[in-house]
């Protein structure tokens, strides 16, 4: 009961609540653009090919009461929000796993935010916590890498996930290694598929990736080495993941083994990705350059709960040897890894 409670409470009721709040959403780089997809012929659209989708398929459903494509593209974004946080409070309910995301940026790409990034970050949260349940035997290959595949093809960043996957799964099993394999083929096999034969849009450029001395043919405003990019890049992570940021420079990236490790070599992945991937819309590009942070501020709160759960039970422990007092499994307290 509790369990349909909770799934009633973050796919409806919060939902809800982000959409009543959409009057507070910021505007993306792309927000106009790709409002405008909403009411287009169906095409392969790279950037996020199943976001798309979903934003087309609730406006087909909702055209007919009124709704416009604004209207329905914010819907999609507070349905994944729906989605995210019900995915966070599986992975913890430890208000210190929570906060850092809490205090950054992050949760406004739920509250009805005019974009493609929501779902990505909600599915991959979910691809996060399946892969942890599959580590540990709860989940079966088949489901994780359903769900792996499915994320990809919200938005190309999720790929930035996979080195990170097969980091965790290290060393791979027969049971581990055939479902990879499959998914990869299928994925690839997918987006060929797709490209071929579909009318693609969306395609991405190298020309956005920084220039080192000189901006050149590329399509970008500065080079790696400006202060401009740095300027920008530093204010991308004060709004975006702030603690996090400081809670991962407290406490470091200790684990490099199972799931935690996973998440500690995506934190490297995408932190150097924004590093040299050019931000087009400057600042507006607030939400593509939140990316990052998910991970970040994931394993700073991560860290932070496990060094106070070990605290707490070394207390106690040290006042069981004085007082004759049995304390807790450790587990139990710093659970979270």
């Amino acid at each position: 009961m509790k369990k349909i409670l909770q799934v009633v409470f973050f796919l409806i009721v919060v939902p809800f609540i982000l959409f009543q709040l959409r009057g507070f959403a910021l505007a993306g780089g792309d927000s106009a653009w790709i409002v405008s997809l909403v009411e287009r012929p169906i095409y392969f659209f790279f950037r996020a090919p199943l976001v798309v989708v979903i934003h087309k398929c609730l406006w087909l459903g909702l055209r007919d009461f009124g709704w416009s494509p604004g209207d329905c593209v914010s819907l999609s974004s507070c349905l994944a929000g729906g989605f995210f946080f019900l995915a966070l409070i599986q992975i913890s309910s430890n208000w210190k796993v929570w906060l850092p995301i809490a205090l950054s940026c992050l949760p406004l790409v739920f509250i009805g935010h005019q974009e493609t990034y929501p779902w990505p970050f909600a599915l991959t949260l979910w691809t996060l916590y399946l892969l942890r349940e599959l580590l540990s035997s709860r989940a079966s290959p088949f489901l994780f890498f359903s769900v792996l595949v499915i994320a990809s093809f919200s938005h190309p960043m999720v790929f930035m996930v996979w080195p990170g996957v097969i980091w965790a799964l290290r060393p791979l099993s027969q049971d581990t290694l055939r479902p990879l394999l499959v998914s990869v083929v299928v994925t690839m096999g997918l987006m060929i598929g797709f490209l071929l034969m579909g009318n693609a849009g969306g395609l991405p450029q190298r020309k956005w990736l920084l220039p080192l001395l000189d901006v050149g043919e590329t399509l970008t405003r500065y080079p790696i080495l400006s202060w401009e990019h740095w300027k920008e890049l530093g204010w991308f992570y004060a709004v975006s993941m702030p603690f996090g940021l400081i809670l991962l420079a407290r406490f470091g990236l200790r684990k490099w083994h199972g799931w935690i490790g996973g998440v500690h070599v995506t934190v490297l992945v995408t932190v150097c990705w924004s590093i040299v991937w050019h931000p087009g819309m400057s600042y507006d590009d607030w939400d593509l350059f939140s990316w990052p942070s998910l991970f970040v501020n994931l394993a700073g709160g991560l860290a932070w709960s496990q060094v106070a759960g070990r605290v707490v039970v070394e207390n106690l422990q040290g006042r069981g040897s004085s007082g004759n007092e049995k304390s807790p499994p450790s587990d139990k307290l710093s659970g979270d890894s």
